[in-house]
């Protein structure tokens, strides 16, 4: 990022990340991979809720992932300063911010709530690896609500 504001290609490459990411948020904001070609490569198989798509290559939330395009997005306008990368496709760069926003709002609610209104996510594979599922039916371990936290299903990844 250091060298993106006297790199013009270098901030280009980076802006287009950036619109990459929004791109993948807007797709689905509870995966925490993507197949670039919508080839339908991946974990298909996994039961899933949102339902699994060809762009989706896993379907795993990770608070961490999601909130990855919000940390690119400012370290990109800190360093460069640009924002144009961002009023260039305002509609998905912005309709980004507010689904990653609903996601996280969504899942500050407890197991009371989520069981009243329906599941928005659960997650289940036929693995012998307990760390590649949820537990109850896929939605997880019961949480608490109104505590000012949003569950992330699965441990942080260890790409960042």
């Amino acid at each position: 990022m250091r060298f993106a504001r006297e790199d013009p290609g270098l901030a280009s490459l980076l802006c287009g990340l950036v619109r990459r990411q929004a791109y993948s948020v807007m797709l689905d904001a509870y995966a925490n991979a993507f197949n670039f070609n919508n080839s339908g490569a991946g974990h298909q198989d996994d039961n899933r809720t949102p339902p699994m798509t060809p762009g989706v290559y896993e379907g795993k939330y990770e608070l961490d992932s999601i909130m990855a395009f919000l940390k690119l997005s400012r370290q990109f306008y800190e360093a460069t300063g640009d924002a144009e990368c961002f009023a260039a496709d305002a509609e998905t760069w912005l309709g980004a911010v507010q689904r990653v926003l609903r996601v996280v709002e969504w899942n500050q609610q407890g197991t009371l709530a989520e069981t009243a209104r329906g599941w928005w996510y659960s997650f289940e594979r036929n693995t012998t690896v307990a760390t590649d599922t949820l537990m109850q039916s896929g939605r997880g371990p019961p949480a608490a609500g109104d505590v000012g936290m949003s569950k992330s299903y699965f441990r942080a990844s260890d790409d960042g």
